[in-house]
């Protein structure tokens, strides 16, 4: 099992993707939520350092933007924006054989 989880890390790209939830809080409706794409990295450990660095770099931004946020453990983090929307971002680092963004087969 460990020489097949070595031989993948060879072969595959990790790639960082950002779950956004967003919430209209006046009156509250849930928008749909949605996958981007942030980042590559060769290995799973550069993925999760380059997580911690966007995390950081996106709540600095939102600081000088005046926004108030919710620092999560975790990847995890909320923005309550100006315009009255909260934004939820849930960061993930996955293999780049999977694609959390597609839609799910029926069970």
């Amino acid at each position: 099992m460990r020489y097949a989880n070595i031989l993948m890390s060879l072969f595959c790209a990790w790639v960082l993707w950002d779950q956004i939830e967003r919430i209209d809080v006046n009156p509250p409706h849930f928008l749909p939520k949605y996958w981007e794409v942030l980042d590559a990295e060769g290995s799973l450990s550069k993925c999760k350092a380059r997580l911690a660095e966007v995390k950081s770099t996106e709540m600095e931004k939102m600081n000088l933007l005046g926004a108030t946020h919710d620092l999560r453990g975790g990847a995890g983090y909320g923005v309550k924006l100006k315009n009255g929307y909260v934004e939820n971002h849930h960061l993930r680092c996955f293999p780049d054989t999977v694609d959390p963004s597609a839609p799910k087969a029926p069970q």
